[in-house]
């Protein structure tokens, strides 16, 4: 099913010490709400470009700027693991699940934050259905 990028999407780069860009993470969402998060190598970034060990998901409370964690995966050998595409909600192989999925809101803002050791960023997205 084609994916159609919502345009309120960032794309953001993960860095290392330096900044040193090693992957972007674009968001997309189908027509019928599914939303999936893509990792990408730069060109010419090391190998590991899309290897982590963690991802979470927050929804942005504005009155108080505040985060609510919504889903949260982590790989289960607590190493880094390699993944180009993750499903809002659909656990990769090689991760379990820290805290299932809640329903993504119309309208909301929401924060992915994603880490290996050393390597840490983050990409904002506006839910649409």
């Amino acid at each position: 099913m084609k994916l159609f990028f919502v345009s309120l999407l960032i794309a953001v780069s993960l860095c290392l010490t330096g900044c040193k860009k090693i992957f972007e993470i674009y968001v997309a969402q189908t027509p019928t709400g599914n939303v999936s998060f893509r990792l990408e190598p730069r060109q010419g970034a090391e190998n590991k470009g899309s290897e982590i060990a963690k991802l979470q998901v927050y929804r942005e409370i504005i009155p108080n700027k505040t985060l609510d964690m919504v889903w949260s995966i982590q790989t289960e050998s607590g190493n880094p693991e390699k993944v180009y595409t993750i499903t809002y909600g659909i656990v990769p192989s090689g991760f379990k699940e820290v805290k299932p999925a809640q329903p993504l809101i119309p309208g909301e803002l929401y924060d992915i934050m994603s880490s290996r050791p050393e390597v840490t960023g983050s990409a904002s997205f506006k839910y649409v259905k």
